[in-house]
């Protein structure tokens, strides 16, 4: 012998025997190891589900609560507009109050000088009407002072009430005890209003002579009553006049002309508690979109993680096929690892099989390095929408349906992400246990 080294074939044998039980070692901890990330990976997959559902809930009870706070908002600056720029008077009672300094008898509005309290206000509100928008003035001088200026000024009409000019209106003493007999009778409107002293002509004039009741059927009866002599209203604001004439039904909602600095304060008692709940439901939502954000983030780890255990188990399983070809060529003994089977025997019957499988492999991990770029450019989107979506939530909430079209993308992307790899993992089970039983 010159120079060659002979390898002794048992020895031989006992290496290759010892590197496919490392291999083997290292297939079934590899296979483990992709088993837990994959439990992990539909963990996270079912919270994200969750998180998006809890996301979409929030958003939607969101835009409710922003909508109401919207609304009250818009109220409050209709009321407000309603007082500082007298929007709802008529063009020459607008005129004179703005220019009520030249008028040294201006007394104020109809509706400025009488308080009422919100349980009357609907009954009140229908028997004064039109009234409620007069100029209550000193005198019949003031009043004609007034009118020569709307006229000098192409300035519209306005109705005055001199409070020298005016009497007192009432309902005969022995009609009252009548009255007070009724069920359903609530008083004379002038007493269940409010005035300066001053100002007690004016309301006796206005509504000294009005009934009021609690419901229509009342309201008919005492009318009837009384012989029709009196005017008869009930607190939703149906009427019966002098005479028979009746008016009533569903009236629409508008802004009381006699209250309105209390609505502003009962609509801005809702601002607070509206606020807060905003508040409450932007925070739950960045709390899920941070919490969303983790599980996203831990399952790209995960993949990334269950990708490289993958490449090692393909690269482990080609060695291990290699050598326990090499082991076959060396020797016809049985080797055992997991079960025990005649190597020999079993070997050139999954070649074949093994072949084809490689080449499924092959295919498959193309399959999956395509859906992996996907998934990731749909990630990065997915983000881009997130912090659009953010923006937007302070902005009132708008444009919600982008944001779900993105997770709609992204959900689609993960399933078949997922499947591809669980096709992908299935496949290499079956070459790892093709080569364990060549083992």
């Amino acid at each position: 012998m010159s120079g060659q080294k002979n390898v002794d074939p048992g020895q031989k044998k006992e290496t290759l025997k010892h590197s496919l039980s490392v291999l083997n070692q290292n297939i079934i901890s590899y296979k483990e190891f992709i088993k837990e990330k994959n439990e992990q990976l539909n963990e996270l997959e079912i919270k994200s589900v969750k998180y998006n559902s809890d996301i979409s809930e929030f958003s939607r009870l969101y835009n409710i609560e922003n909508d109401k706070l919207n609304k009250v908002k818009n109220k409050i600056e209709v009321i407000q507009d309603q007082m500082t720029n007298k929007s709802s008077l008529a063009k020459g009672t607008k005129i004179i109050v703005e220019n009520q300094h030249l008028f040294k008898g201006y007394e104020g509005l109809v509706s400025e000088l009488i308080q009422i309290d919100k349980d009357y206000i609907r009954a009140i509100e229908v028997v004064l009407s039109s009234a409620a928008q007069h100029i209550v003035v000193d005198e019949p001088e003031t009043a004609t002072a007034a009118i020569n200026f709307l006229k000098a000024n192409n300035g519209g009409k306005a109705t005055f009430i001199p409070l020298s000019s005016i009497s007192p209106r009432f309902v005969a003493e022995q009609h009252i005890v009548v009255a007070q007999t009724q069920e359903g009778f609530l008083g004379v409107a002038s007493e269940l209003v409010t005035t300066k002293k001053r100002y007690e002509v004016l309301k006796r004039f206005l509504l000294g002579n009005v009934l009021v009741c609690d419901t229509i059927e009342s309201a008919v009866r005492l009318h009837s009553l009384l012989e029709k002599k009196y005017t008869v209203v009930t607190l939703d604001g149906d009427i019966i006049r002098i005479g028979g004439v009746m008016t009533g039904g569903q009236a629409s909602q508008t802004v009381s002309a006699f209250s309105l600095e209390d609505q502003i304060k009962e609509l801005e008692s809702f601002i607070q508690p509206l606020e807060k709940n905003i508040s409450t439901l932007k925070e739950q939502i960045s709390k899920l979109e941070f919490e969303k954000q983790t599980a996203l983030s831990l399952i790209s780890n995960y993949m990334a993680e269950k990708n490289s255990y993958e490449v090692k188990l393909a690269e482990d399983t080609e060695e291990f096929d290699k050598l326990s070809l090499l082991y076959s060529q060396i020797s016809n003994e049985k080797i055992t690892f997991e079960s025990n089977v005649d190597f020999t025997k079993m070997i050139n019957e999954n070649l074949a099989r093994k072949s084809d499988l490689s080449v499924q492999l092959r295919t498959q991990k193309e399959i999956l390095r395509t859906t992996e770029e996907q998934y990731y450019q749909t990630i990065v989107k997915k983000n881009e929408l997130d912090e659009e979506l953010k923006q937007l939530l302070d902005e009132n909430g708008k444009k919600i349906g982008d944001k779900a079209r993105a997770e709609t993308i992204i959900d689609s992307a993960k399933k078949d992400y997922l499947n591809n790899m669980d096709f992908y993992s299935k496949l290499l089970n079956n070459i790892t246990n093709l080569t364990l039983i060549l083992m």
